[in-house]
């Protein structure tokens, strides 16, 4: 972040600005997150779009931009990428980053960065921008059970949008988002499905498909385990973390790979029965991830905690 910080520094403006987004993503990624949050609120205001930071005023935002939304539906111009400024392209790949780094931190922004990403998107009309707007804000909303058909719709028009517009590069992220989408809804089989169909799913059965890209991957294999974990079968969850841990060491993604071992990766181990090496990747990831940062992590690992806490106490 501070090599970002001081290239921006001797940047032209549109540069400089793309450079802190790049910044503040990797502050909100690496648990830095009061510092990361006010970067990108920086790069937004610079850019004449800021958001509310208060509870209050995001709510009323949320109100507006759900009016919007169905006041406008999801109709768009189609435009080319060549064809947007800078500054438009710069503006929405600022909202993308607020949405995926902020929405497991505190979810009222994450649905508030989401709506708008994909309202900006259609505004803009470049149709993989919109596809992946859409197909992010169904896995976010599939979350309210009340929300769920409001969310395979979002899914189905990205999919749509994607075979219209031969934008199929985005294809394997709405298939990930799609996962996600029935995982909340409890459909496991399709939630699986849709997360290991073998057109996008590389040879070894374990590891993220490609086109995820690594950003996501630590987050494609969470979604996976805890899947199969819902479907109980064990074979698959250590193939899976298996996988996924090594495609995770393969890009050189350490911080995904102890987001894994953390993670429902610990369903796995326990699974084989092996609790000592469930353990020792708890105490490697605990460093990793200090006290005051990665809250999720973090709970998500005190949580794998007690479960082999349990584990072994019923064993003995």
């Amino acid at each position: 972040a501070e090599c970002l910080l001081s290239a921006a520094e001797a940047a032209p403006e549109v540069t400089a600005r793309g450079l802190r987004r790049r910044a503040a993503e990797v502050l909100l990624r690496g648990g830095a997150v009061a510092r990361g949050r006010e970067l990108l609120q920086q790069v937004l205001r610079d850019l004449g779009e800021p958001l509310p930071t208060h509870a209050a005023a995001q709510r009323l935002r949320l109100l507006r931009q759900g009016w919007r939304l169905a006041r406008r539906g999801l109709t768009f111009t189609p435009r080319a990428e060549h064809e947007l400024p800078p500054q438009v392209l710069l503006r929405l790949d600022a909202l993308r980053t607020a949405r995926l780094a902020i929405a497991n931190i505190d979810p009222g922004s994450g649905l508030l960065y989401a709506r708008e990403h994909l309202l900006q998107c259609l505004e803009a009309g470049e149709p993989s921008r919109i596809a992946r707007a859409l197909a992010n804000y169904a896995a976010l909303v599939s979350h309210g059970a009340a929300e769920q058909g409001r969310a395979r719709a979002a899914i189905a028009e990205a999919k749509a949008l994607i075979e219209r517009h031969g934008c199929r590069e985005v294809a394997v992220y709405a298939a990930f988002c799609a996962g996600i989408v029935e995982h909340n809804a409890g459909c496991f089989p399709a939630a699986r499905a849709a997360l290991t169909c073998s057109e996008r799913q590389p040879a070894g059965g374990g590891a993220p498909p490609r086109a995820v890209g690594s950003g996501l991957a630590a987050s494609w294999s969470v979604w996976l385990h805890s899947t199969l974990a819902h479907l109980g079968d064990a074979r698959a969850l250590t193939a899976a973390r298996d996988g996924g841990i090594a495609a995770l060491r393969s890009v050189g993604d350490v911080e995904g790979e102890l987001r894994l071992r953390a993670n429902l990766g610990a369903l796995a181990g326990l699974a084989a029965d092996d609790p000592a090496t469930v353990r020792h990747d708890l105490e490697v990831a605990a460093q990793w991830f200090p006290p005051g940062s990665f809250q999720i992590e973090r709970g998500h690992a005190f949580l794998a905690a007690r479960m082999t806490d349990l584990y072994q106490e019923s064993g003995d």
